[in-house]
């Protein structure tokens, strides 16, 4: 087999070029995708303004999501809110064990063994209400504020004892858990009934 050696003419204008003779044509494509470029690629590109009467699609979803954000922060205050609520109802049903200890404690001799283990239950559950953030609520002696006392009764007030308008007994403790009352203390205030 004998191979020839044959030219074969393609003219130019078959192969999509230009010719020669004619101006080149200008392309309407860039050069480099500025999305894609690597110069471009960490700047933020400046959003597409929204044609006159259309949807800002970008600006709807940065609404959309602070409102979630706001939503979800409402939720998680609610909720820390009721556990809040919860345990202050908890803690003030403890109360009345305490109380409970305490009368005991009056009534039962000192040296009796049954006193010591009273006493022991009832530190117990002073501890736990102290780790839990529980306060006793000072009254004795102290001038009367409706926020903290539940004054049940009056006595006059005498030379020597407490002023007018403090407390002179305590007939139950008070308790504050945080800036919330749980139980006020149940006082008698010394009035000056001259006036």
């Amino acid at each position: 087999m004998t191979l020839t050696n044959k030219v074969v003419r393609i003219p130019a204008r078959r192969l999509g070029a230009a010719r020669l003779d004619a101006p080149a044509a200008q392309s309407t494509e860039p050069l480099h995708d500025a999305a894609r470029s690597p110069v471009t690629a960490g700047k933020p590109q400046t959003p597409a303004k929204a044609p006159a009467g259309g949807v800002d699609w970008q600006e709807a979803a940065m609404r959309l999501k602070a409102e979630m954000q706001n939503y979800r922060r409402r939720q998680r205050r609610w909720a820390e809110d009721e556990v809040s609520r919860e345990k202050a109802r908890l803690l003030c049903q403890f109360l009345e064990v305490v109380d409970s200890f305490e009368q005991s404690l009056e009534y039962l001799d000192p040296h009796d063994p049954v006193h010591q283990g009273v006493q022991l239950a009832y530190d117990g559950i002073l501890a736990l209400l102290i780790r839990e953030g529980v306060e006793r609520t000072f009254a004795q002696g102290r001038a009367f504020d409706p926020d903290l006392h539940e004054a049940v009764a009056t006595v006059p007030v005498r030379p020597g004892g407490v002023a007018d308008m403090h407390v002179a007994e305590v007939l139950l403790r008070g308790y504050r858990y945080g800036d919330q009352v749980l139980r006020p203390a149940k006082v008698v205030v010394a009035r000056d009934n001259t006036a």
